[in-house]
């Protein structure tokens, strides 16, 4: 890998891991240089020191052996890319300085040649640290810059090496206005956020729209650590611009069928943060008014699933299907969304010999969700369970693919019978499967007979449990998750035993104990969590998302 090349991915790296650590503050003073028309807005602020990235590995685990992939470039230490950059830039003391204000990143548009606008607000406590940081790369690098003036305020451009195809973005250029330094990538983002500063445009403290999206969900999770904001019909009006200038035929068709998928979608912000053994983050989205009166109609008792499967249940993955595949084609995908569909299925049935829209679109209706219980066994137990429109569709139309399946497992299908329920079964001794109609559902599990227990009422089912009854507790609800961090770890610890070998005394430093130490870091990771909660619902007329994440 090119290592001017490297050095822009691992400044990114860097900046990703600090987007995580800021606190969200209301009347940020840093918005005056943001413009007021943006497509997107991140809004973040600093609370403490940034001393744990310090320590950071930045790549984490990579699993495979020497020379086995580019992300072995990436397995750096502070020191090593100390030495790659020619700067510290993991100094808690550089990073609290830097971000000391917080900072915004905004995105301001879209470049003709499809690469979005992007501007980066920050007010650094001391300016000098950053034009030092600045200094050392372009040292090291070989790096040149120029300046430029405009509306007599300099502008530093640092040009990117050709060799680093990043066409068409050619440097990165920034500007310090008053105690603010804002940097984009190229020339114009930097050019707008001085027009903004110089009042001859509106700044994005006079857009109604985004003071009104952050009243809204300001209360939802206090004290927050950031606000986001993405205007949906800006982007689309600025993708349904771009078609009329680009002249490459394949960007055209990009840019065209993003703008396609974007024509109802309205305002999206959110809001989140750290509590006390706790992350969460909540999310509205503004809905066009043809799907306000089918979200108005959803019921949480067409969720049957989470009756069905037992309270051991540790992972969850459900959400009510209001509508039949025929239904969704007729009124909710455009014309040209259905082609491309089409084309992607009929690419799939000619590999898979499966008639996809028969076989899997056909039936569903009411529900979809995915399980996985019982960690007694190396392999936990698994289920699906749908809801069907008619029986006649779901046994005329998938039964014979399972059939044509069953000998690909290297078995025979059986006719089973428990608890009154006839069933069809596959023996398997590691992954034994079994389906048919529970209730009104349809469930493939490979621990039907515990389903059909809970159905009846034999178990305890997952809607006993507290977080599942704290998550249904909100409004309209229609789709959730639900990870239970304890079992994971436990299924994660197993096969770790199973695959890695002890490590003899004197072999600390060998590639082998150096890859069990970071699955150890993993699984210590892991231990630490409680359980990660997300669920869908909808309120006024607007749709709303929590995600949680508990810790121990």
């Amino acid at each position: 890998m090119c290592s001017k090349f490297k050095v822009i991915g691992l400044i990114v790296t860097v900046f990703l891991l600090l987007v995580f650590l800021f606190n969200f503050a209301y009347g940020n003073p840093l918005l005056e240089v943001i413009p007021e028309k943006v497509i997107g807005v991140l809004e973040l602020k600093d609370t403490e020191l940034i001393e744990s990235l310090s320590e950071l590995d930045l790549a984490g685990f990579s699993p495979g052996g020497k020379g086995s992939s580019e992300l072995q470039d990436y397995r750096m230490t502070r020191e090593e890319i100390k030495e790659e950059l020619g700067f510290d830039v993991l100094d808690p003391l550089f990073l609290e300085n830097i971000f000391s204000g917080g900072a915004i990143l905004s995105c301001l548009g879209v470049s003709v040649g499809g690469v979005p606008e992007v501007l980066l607000a920050l007010s650094p406590s001391d300016s000098h640290a950053f034009t030092k940081f600045v200094g050392a790369i372009e040292v090291k690098k070989d790096l040149e810059e120029e300046v430029s003036s405009y509306k007599g305020i300099d502008i530093i451009s640092i040009i990117l090496p050709k060799e680093a195809d990043l066409e068409p973005l050619k440097s990165i250029s920034y500007a310090f206005l008053g105690g603010t330094l804002v940097i984009g990538g190229n020339l114009s983002p930097v050019k707008k956020a001085i027009e903004v500063f110089q009042g001859e445009s509106n700044s994005l403290l006079e857009n109604l729209e985004y003071k009104e999206q952050k009243v809204k969900t300001s209360k939802k999770v206090e004290p927050s650590s950031f606000f986001f904001c993405l205007f949906g019909q800006k982007l689309h009006q600025v993708l349904d611009e771009l078609v009329e200038v680009v002249e490459e035929e394949e960007l055209i068709k990009t840019l065209k069928d993003s703008r396609d998928s974007l024509e109802d979608m309205g305002t999206i912000s959110g809001v989140g943060g750290y509590q006390e053994k706790q992350f969460k983050t909540y999310m509205i989205a503004q809905i066009a008014e043809k799907y306000v009166g089918l979200l108005k109609e959803t019921d949480i008792s067409n969720l049957q699933s989470l009756s069905m499967f037992p309270k051991n249940t540790f992972f969850y993955l459900g959400g009510i299907l209001p509508l039949t595949w025929e239904e969704i084609k007729e009124d909710y995908i455009s014309e040209d969304l259905q082609l491309d569909l089409e084309k992607n299925v009929k690419q799939v049935q000619e590999k898979s010999g499966v008639d996809i829209e028969k076989t899997i679109y056909s039936w569903p209706a009411k529900e979809f969700s995915l399980g996985f219980f019982d960690t007694s066994a190396i392999f936990p137990k698994a289920g699906i369970i749908v809801g069907y429109s008619s029986e006649g569709k779901l046994i005329q139309n998938l039964y014979p693919a399972l059939e044509n399946f069953a000998p690909m497992m290297g078995g025979t299908l059986v006719d089973n019978q428990y608890e009154g329920i006839n069933y069809k079964s596959l023996p398997n001794p590691m992954f034994p499967l079994g389906y048919g109609i529970v209730g009104d559902r349809f469930v493939l599990s490979s621990g039907i007979a515990n389903i059909i227990d809970a159905q009846k009422g034999d178990m305890t089912t997952l809607d006993k449990l507290e977080a599942i009854k704290y998550m249904l507790s909100f409004p309209k609800v229609f789709s959730l998750l639900y990870i239970d961090m304890n079992s994971v770890s436990e299924i994660v610890g197993r096969f770790m035993q199973m695959s890695i070998p002890e490590i003899p005394e004197g072999a600390e430093e060998t590639e082998g104990a150096k890859r069990k130490e970071s699955l150890d870091a993993i699984l210590e990771g892991l231990n630490s969590l409680e359980n990660i909660l997300f669920w869908a619902g909808f309120e006024e007329n607007y749709s709303y998302a929590w995600f949680e994440i508990n810790y121990k």
